[in-house]
């Protein structure tokens, strides 16, 4: 079930849902992949063994479709959808995006399962709970914040030099909406950090994701990318961002480089460390990327050579969260055969994401024991929100990060 607000923060003022799109999508589960290893953990310092994946909350019976595979077609009104089945509905699709209807169809939520083959590669380190509840998502929701320094000292609660440097605000879209990035520096950790904000309006990534989804661009690593994620990421980048991080990185040359983003950032982190990663101005070795409710960003290439380049990269995504699932996997007919294709590596938590709670890491570009696990329902709020029940991450970074809302 498609649930949650369609705008993209509510105010704690109000904190009720001003609209809500009641829809039904059944994902239909493949065969597990060979090169997919897949982890839980209830310990976020461990490295457990391998064991099996949870279930994914099945639908009920009376709930599921007659056909697996839906398409979602979205009327005028945005609120106002309607599911058809994919393979009659999306050869017409060309045609009525010409006109001024929103249809969001499989070119945005119908999901036909990747049969590509997986490549393995090793990481730098396992993935850590703590590192990314305690230390990247603040990074990431300080992007959003007035007063990013505030997700600085939250970050590091001992003190310690470490500081916003620089921040880039841009247009970039036809609306005008902005999106944003940072950079900072952790003397603590000897790492400088990059951190991305999208739109800070829902519907505008909804929006944009589906005038641009037939129109991809070539990426300079290989493959090709959305256009509206690429031209966000170079908007940001030629803004000002580049010069700045090049200087730090002349200024620190033996610090790590860590970026991150959520939604839309990140998919603008994504491009950016593969960017940093093909132009050699950075060492792969003290890269580290790490995204959150991050969209699909570039086709099975694109995913092929970010895998290659960059050694240190986990998709961290919140049980039913719905971005992680747009664009499509198939996009017959324009150009991206395969359609759009996660790079490595999902860190799925089939949960709240509190202290403790177990994870899966699914080492392939789309993980079936993961996110994209058996019949799911989809879900706004849990996009909005990570590691935390009460605050939305846009709220979460507003109000400087406070540490007990992680700390569970």
């Amino acid at each position: 079930m498609l649930e949650g607000p369609l705008h993209w923060r509510s105010p704690k003022r109000t904190k009720h849902l001003h609209e809500s799109t009641n829809v039904l999508l059944s994902l239909k589960h493949a065969p597990a992949d060979k090169n997919d290893r897949s982890f839980a953990s209830s310990n976020p310092l461990a490295h457990p063994p391998p064991i099996t994946a949870p279930p994914a909350p099945l639908l009920g019976a009376e709930h599921v479709p007659t056909l697996h595979a839906r398409c979602i077609a979205w009327g005028p009104r945005v609120h106002h959808a309607t599911l058809v089945p994919c393979g009659s509905k999306l050869k017409h699709f060309s045609a009525m995006r010409s006109t001024s209807v929103l249809l969001v169809a499989a070119a945005l939520l119908g999901v036909v399962l990747s049969t590509a083959i997986r490549k393995q590669r090793m990481d730098l380190a396992g993935y850590d709970d703590s590192f990314a509840r305690y230390k990247m998502l603040s990074f990431s929701a300080m992007a959003y914040a007035d007063e990013p320094n505030l997700c600085m000292k939250s970050a590091y609660p001992a003190g310690g030099n470490n500081t916003v440097h620089k921040r880039v605000e841009v247009p970039c879209d036809s609306d005008d909406s902005s999106c944003r990035g940072m950079s900072a520096v952790s003397h603590s950790d000897k790492a400088i950090i990059l951190t991305f904000r999208g739109t800070n309006q829902f519907l505008q990534l909804i929006q944009e994701a589906v005038n641009t989804v037939f129109d991809p661009e070539p990426f300079i690593a290989g493959g090709y990318v959305s256009r509206y994620f690429y031209e966000a990421f170079k908007s940001v980048w030629r803004g000002g961002l580049k010069d700045d991080f090049l200087a730090l990185r002349n200024k620190y040359p033996d610090y790590e480089v860590w970026v991150t983003g959520h939604s839309l950032g990140g998919a603008m982190a994504s491009l950016c460390a593969a960017t940093l990663a093909h132009l050699g101005q950075v060492n792969t070795q003290k890269l580290r990327l790490m995204t959150f409710g991050q969209p699909r960003v570039g086709d099975k290439a694109f995913a092929t050579a970010h895998d290659a380049m960059i050694l240190f990269a986990y998709r961290v995504v919140h049980n039913r969260d719905i971005v992680p699932h747009v664009p499509p996997e198939i996009l017959p007919d324009h150009g991206l055969i395969d359609g759009y294709v996660h790079h490595k590596s999902e860190v799925w938590y089939p949960n709240k994401m509190r202290v403790d709670d177990s994870y899966v890491i699914c080492n392939a570009d789309e993980g079936k024991k993961c996110s994209d696990s058996d019949y799911i329902t989809l879900s706004v709020s849990d996009h909005l929100s990570y590691f935390e029940d009460h605050e939305w991450i846009t709220d979460f970074g507003e109000d400087g990060c406070p540490v007990q809302m992680v700390n569970k």
